[in-house]
């Protein structure tokens, strides 16, 4: 993949401190308007991590807990970088994006990548959500009996049917789990989803 092998070319003689941001927009809304994917590995992520995300204005971060195809984990896995994926909100059409929205994104990565200290904001941290399930589609006969409009982080109640294929149902097994990516008209053998629960933030 070209995107890989360009990363591989960058950071081939980089030191020891290596940052990729992924950054997207969407074109489906979310409960959280803008949010971080960080790939699993095997350190855990500090809590200085949590708390610059939270001062860029990112309101929920998803853990994965498990190897995925992301553009974040191969550099991760492959290249020991501090790799995130950030959704940053709905795109609008080309000349009515609101970029006053995203000054405290802009600052706090002019800072991070000027290694100066960031400014220090009087936010909330963001929501912590943990994978704990991919709804992948296994033939043409998917659906997600919830919906596929729905926003991400919808949320749904312990006992819900979200997704059903043929004779693989899946329920539900927490208090409360949150759908993301929602999306059943992927191809057979690709994610269709994922589901989330909320952890306690580290500390």
């Amino acid at each position: 993949m070209m995107l890989e092998q360009a990363v591989s070319e960058f950071f081939a003689g980089a030191g020891e401190s290596r940052l990729h941001l992924d950054l997207h927009t969407a074109i489906r809304p979310s409960v959280f308007e803008r949010f971080a994917l960080l790939p699993q590995r095997d350190a855990p992520y500090e809590p200085d991590i949590f708390a610059w995300l939270g001062a860029l204005g990112i309101e929920a971060v998803l853990l994965h807990r498990s190897a995925s195809g992301t553009f974040a984990h191969y550099s991760s896995s492959e290249h020991q970088a501090l790799a995130c994926t950030l959704e940053l909100g709905k795109v609008m059409p080309f000349g009515r994006n609101d970029l006053s929205r995203y000054a405290a994104l802009a600052d706090g990565l002019r800072r991070r990548l000027a290694a100066e200290p960031q400014a220090v904001a009087a936010v909330p941290p963001p929501r912590i959500f943990e994978v704990v399930a991919s709804l992948d589609k296994r033939s043409a006969e998917f659906v997600l009996p919830v919906g596929d409009g729905m926003p991400n982080f919808t949320a749904y109640p312990r006992g819900t049917l979200v997704a059903q294929d043929g004779d693989y149902r899946y329920e539900v097994t927490h208090d409360e789990e949150r759908i993301v990516f929602p999306n059943p008209r992927v191809k057979v053998g690709l994610r269709a989803g994922l589901m989330v629960v909320e952890r306690k933030a580290p500390e």
